[in-house]
C-alpha cells in the first residue's frame, strides 16, 4: 500500500510506537468486506427469521483470560534468580585467635523476556455500501442466541469500536467488519500464551512473538550475560510416557500428587510460601482424569496392606460424589488439597492413531508470599508520555491513532481511498514467569476421549463449520431489450 506519510527519525515522539516509526498507510481501493445487508448481504435472504443461533466455537476461559496484567516500558528487563550460595573456604581454627572459615559467595542466575508484537487488520470498506438492504425482505430485527466472546472479560482482547455485540453484527455490517476483526484476534492471540516463541519472529520486526508458558516452564535454564547452566532455576519437567490415562489410574494419581509435592516443597524451603497454582490441562484430559481420579484416591497404595483374605471396602456413592464435584468445581484433590484446574483449549494436543490425544499438563504458580503476583502479562502504554499517541499529536497525524483498554491496543486508521476504509489493531505485550522453580510440566500424557469437544481452529482436526460467507443477489431483466 502506498505511504502518505513515513517517519524515520526514531528520536522523534511520533516514532516512539514500540520501537518503530509511526506510519499512516492509504486504504487498498478494493473493498475486501461482505455486508451484512444490502444486495448480496450475508443476512439479506428473503424470509430468514428473526431468531438466530450461534455455532461458532472460541478459545474462551482458558489461562489468558484468567492472568493478571500490568504496564511496562522497559525494551529488555531481566529477572534474577537466587540459585545458591557457594561453599565456605578455610580450615576450622586451631587457637582463638585464629581466623575462621570464611562464607561462601551468593549466586543469581539472570533470564530476561523479550517483546511480542501482535496485530490485526479489518477488511476493507467501501462506505457507500453502508445502511442499504436489498428490499422491503432484508430485515435487521434479528435476535441472536449465544456468544462466546461474551464470556470473555480479559483485557487481553481489545475493547472494539461500536462493540461486537451478534446482535448488532446482524444489523450492521460495519459491526460484522469489527466482529470479524475480534473474533481473528482471539484465535490467533490466545495459543500464544503457550507457544509463544521468538524464533518466529519476522525479520523486519513487525510481528515478534514473546516466550510462551511452554517455552518458560522448562529445564536448561542459563544465565543471561554468560550463559552459564543455572539448574536452581530449572523447572521440573517429567513425562508419563504416553501411558493411557483410562488404564494407569494408580501411576497418574501418584505421579501428579508427586509433582504438586514437589512444588510445595520448593515453595515451603525457599521461603515463597503461601503459593497457589493453577494446573493446567486440555478439557477432554481433565475428564478422563477425574474418571479414574476418585477410585485411585482412595485406594492406590493399599495393595500392599490388603490382600484376598483381608479386603478393603471403598464406598462407592462416596467415589461418585468426589468425580463429580472435581468435575463440578474444576479441581483435583491431592493429599487432601484441592488444586484448582484450568481446561485450556488452547494447548497443543497431538492426534494419535485409534482417537487417542496426547498433551502436557501444567503447573503454573500465580502468587506467591505476600499475595505477590509471580506470573503475568506487561504491555506497553501507548498512552505514555512521549508514547505514540504524543507523537501523533505532535506531527498532526490524520487519521488520527487511537487507544482503547487503558492505552494497552493502540488502533491506527488508514487514510482512506475514495470511500473505502479500513483500521488496524496493535499491541506490544510479554509473558513473565518470575519463579519457574516453582513451576512444572508433565509430558506426553495420554487418553481417549468417547467423543472429542469441537475444535476451535480453523485447521484443526475436530473443527466445523459450513454455510456461506455471501449471498446471490437476485437478477432482474432491464426495462426493454
Amino acid at each position: 500500500m502506498p505511504m502518505t506519510i513515513t517517519i524515520n527519525d526514531p528520536t522523534s515522539e511520533a516514532a516512539v510506537l514500540s520501537g518503530v516509526g509511526l506510519r499512516e498507510k492509504t486504504v487498498s481501493t478494493t473493498p475486501t468486506a461482505v455486508m451484512g445487508h444490502g444486495a448480496n448481504g450475508l443476512f439479506a435472504y428473503p424470509g430468514l427469521e428473526r431468531s438466530v443461533s450461534n455455532a461458532l466455537v472460541l478459545p474462551t476461559g482458558g489461562l489468558v483470560d484468567m492472568l493478571p496484567s500490568r504496564v511496562a516500558d522497559t525494551d529488555q528487563p531481566y529477572y534474577g534468580i537466587l540459585t545458591g550460595q557457594t561453599a565456605g573456604s578455610g580450615s576450622e581454627r586451631n587457637a582463638p585467635c585464629d581466623d575462621s572459615p570464611q562464607a561462601g559467595l551468593t549466586k543469581l542466575c539472570m533470564h530476561a523476556f523479550k517483546w511480542g508484537r501482535f496485530s490485526r487488520d479489518t477488511r476493507v470498506i467501501d462506505i457507500r455500501t453502508l445502511g442499504r438492504r436489498r428490499d422491503r425482505g432484508d430485515f435487521l430485527d434479528f435476535d441472536v442466541m449465544g456468544d462466546p466472546l461474551g464470556t470473555s472479560r480479559n483485557q487481553t482482547d481489545p475493547t472494539v469500536p461500536g462493540g461486537v455485540s451478534l446482535n448488532e453484527v446482524m444489523r450492521d455490517s460495519v459491526a460484522k467488519t469489527i466482529r470479524e476483526l475480534a473474533v481473528e484476534w482471539k484465535r490467533a492471540f490466545s495459543p500464544l500464551i503457550w507457544s509463544g516463541n521468538p524464533s518466529a519472529n519476522m525479520p523486519g520486526g513487525g510481528y515478534k512473538e514473546p516466550y510462551g508458558l511452554d517455552y518458560l516452564i522448562d529445564d536448561g535454564y542459563v544465565d543471561a550475560e554468560t550463559n552459564i547452566a543455572c539448574p536452581a532455576a530449572d523447572s521440573l519437567v517429567r513425562s508419563a510416557g504416553s501411558l493411557a490415562i483410562e488404564s494407569n489410574g494408580d501411576f497418574y494419581l501418584q505421579e501428579i500428587t508427586a509433582i504438586s509435592r514437589q512444588m510445595v516443597f520448593n515453595a515451603e524451603h525457599m521461603g515463597l510460601d503461601p503459593a497457589t497454582w493453577v494446573i493446567c490441562m486440555p478439557w477432554s484430559m481433565f475428564y478422563s482424569l477425574t474418571a479414574i481420579w476418585a477410585c485411585a484416591y482412595y485406594t492406590t497404595g493399599c495393595a500392599t496392606v490388603f490382600s484376598t483374605s483381608q479386603q478393603e471396602i471403598v464406598n462407592a456413592t462416596d467415589t461418585v460424589k468426589l468425580r463429580d464435584d472435581m468435575r463440578k468445581r474444576k479441581y483435583l484433590l491431592m493429599d487432601g488439597v484441592e488444586w484448582p484446574v484450568i481446561t485450556d483449549q488452547t494447548l497443543t494436543e497431538t492426534t494419535l492413531p485409534g482417537s487417542s490425544l496426547r498433551a502436557t499438563i501444567y503447573w503454573v504458580p500465580l502468587r506467591v508470599t505476600g499475595n505477590r503476583p509471580v506470573t503475568f502479562l506487561e504491555y506497553f502504554n501507548y498512552d505514555a508520555l512521549n508514547a505514540a499517541i504524543a507523537g501523533a499529536r505532535a506531527f498532526g497525524t490524520a487519521p488520527m491513532p487511537y487507544t482503547t483498554n487503558g492505552g494497552r491496543y493502540l488502533w491506527v486508521p488508514k487514510t482512506p481511498t475514495n470511500g473505502c476504509i479500513q483500521t488496524g489493531v496493535e499491541t506490544d505485550w510479554r509473558i513473565i514467569l518470575e519463579t519457574p522453580q516453582i513451576a512444572a510440566k508433565l509430558e506426553n500424557v495420554k487418553w481417549t476421549p468417547r467423543i472429542h469437544e469441537r475444535d476451535w481452529e480453523t485447521n484443526g482436526s475436530f473443527y466445523v463449520n459450513g454455510g456461506r460467507t455471501t449471498r446471490t443477489d437476485a437478477s432482474f431483466y432491464p426495462p426493454h431489450t
